[in-house]
């Protein structure tokens, strides 16, 4: 029986954004601002890499 990798190994990307919440001020629009963006551009970053084939570059 194999052990299944743990969410931080699956998703090091939103982990990453996850555990960098933790420090975010609450009321503090600006960093709360960026902790959204963050974990945004985290979720996008993990999709491209579990689905490089639906990435789509553009030479414009």
């Amino acid at each position: 029986m194999t052990k299944s990798a743990s969410f931080e190994d699956q998703f090091p990307h939103v982990a990453a954004a996850m555990e960098a919440t933790k420090s975010v001020q609450p009321g503090n629009e600006l960093q709360e601002q960026a902790a959204a963006d963050i974990t945004r551009l985290a979720f996008e970053m993990e999709v491209r890499r579990a689905f490089p084939e639906t990435t789509e570059t553009k030479a414009e």
